[in-house]
């Protein structure tokens, strides 16, 4: 038998105030310059990085790859590190990926999205295809990787509670099929929503 709650709950319930959120915009970049290590299965594009450090060898995580880096407001200053983690999608060219950035003395974000990588693959098809071993964009090649646009989950501090949106653009500066490098630009500009304090 279906029972129904009683009337002074349903009624406090339509009542009850609800926490403000206010909405802020934020940038954070990562620059080539701020990479610190990044795994990927051995023998593939990009090669993993620095030399000597493990590779996504094994069978049931060849897929994946593992972003470690600095991360830096809108005015260029290091206020942060983070690491993106993402399981790729060959068949469809489609990064499922996911962004954890700490920001000391602010909190942690997490981001999750799905990432086009076929403007990627084209570039690199062209360049087999060319015998071209290395290609340098300058001005950089521009490019929104983001799918529609990527959610952020929450995070702490004074991040607890957030939700919003966000989109990747990358700024592609020079690929090598010689060395394995891929040097980016990453610009993350998140929508935020922050329950007031």
């Amino acid at each position: 038998m279906l029972r129904l709650a009683p009337l002074a709950f349903v009624c406090a319930l339509a009542v009850a105030p609800t926490a403000h959120a206010e909405t802020t915009e934020e940038l954070l970049v990562i620059t080539p310059a701020d990479y610190l290590a990044g795994s990927f299965a051995p023998g593939g594009f990009p090669a993993s990085f620095p030399v000597g450090v493990g590779t996504l060898s094994e069978p049931a995580i060849e897929s994946g790859f593992v972003l470690t880096t600095k991360v830096r407001s809108s005015t260029g200053a290091v206020c942060g590190f983070g690491s993106e983690q993402a399981d790729i999608d060959f068949d469809a060219l489609v990064s499922h990926a996911t962004w954890t950035l700490t920001l000391p003395g602010r909190g942690t974000l997490f981001l999750a999205q799905d990432e086009d990588l076929a403007l990627l693959f084209q570039i690199l098809g062209e360049m087999i295809a060319g015998g071209e071993l290395e290609r340098s964009y300058d001005p950089p090649l521009t490019v929104v990787t983001t799918i529609g646009i990527g959610e952020v989950i929450g995070g702490t501090g004074e991040f607890e509670g957030a939700r919003g949106t966000f989109r990747e653009v990358d700024d592609v500066h020079f690929l090598s099929l010689a060395t394995g490098a891929l040097q980016v630009t990453d610009r993350l500009e998140l929508s935020l929503k922050l329950k007031s304090r």
